[in-house]
Formats: C-alpha cells, structure tokens, sequence
C-alpha cells in the first residue's frame, strides 16, 4: 500500500517566515552619504523599504531641490540619521541574533519538508 505524504508545513518553515517578515519590516540597509559604505541598521518602527540612500549626498539642500527627492531625504534623515529606541547595541544583538538563526530555521524547515 503506499503511503500518503502529508502536506502540512512544519513549524520550522512557519517561524523562518515570520522571522523574514520580521526582518523585512524592521531591518534596513543604509548607505553612508560621505563614504558609501553599507550598514545594517534597526528600523524605529516597521516600513517596506529595506534599502536607504541620501539623494543629496553630502551636499546642502538647494532651494531647487525637487518635491520627490526631498522626501526621499526626509525618509533617509529619519531612519538612518535621527536617533531612536534602535540605536542601543543591545537591539542590534538582536537583530544580529534573528538574522543568524532565520536561515538555519529555513533550511531545517526545508530538510524536514523534503524528508517527509
């Protein structure tokens, strides 16, 4: 007789995914305006944009900056470079933590499916 496989989804995979959305949410990276370095940062509060970058650079604003990318600015000011309940290192541990143990959830999660 031959067995049916099930199909439901292990809890391995369900908490990789939501460990993804969590990261999605409330993880970003930044780009430094003076050196264009790469950093990961801690968001203040949850938003879809993952990636942050200053239009104007190191530059001042001129008065003829254009509508869109003064907010652009605003967004990047805000996150990256006002400080919030993100910026202690003991938030960024965390978030360290979390980015380390989601893929070992998801693959776990992914063995197991397969094996099944």
């Amino acid at each position: 007789m031959l067995k049916k496989k099930s199909t439901k989804i292990n809890l391995y995979l369900i908490i990789s995914l939501v460990l993804l959305l969590i990261i999605w949410l409330m993880m970003g990276v930044s780009q430094d305006d003076e050196f264009n370095e790469y950093s990961v940062f801690i968001k203040y509060r949850p938003t879809t944009q993952f990636y942050f970058k200053s239009p104007l650079g190191m530059d001042d604003m001129p008065p003829d900056f254009p509508e869109k990318l003064r907010a652009k600015q605003a967004i990047y000011d805000d996150f990256v470079l006002t400080r919030h309940w993100s910026d202690y290192e003991m938030i960024h541990i965390i978030g360290g933590i979390l980015v380390l143990f989601t893929p070992v959830f998801l693959f776990t999660g992914i063995y197991k499916q397969i094996k099944k």
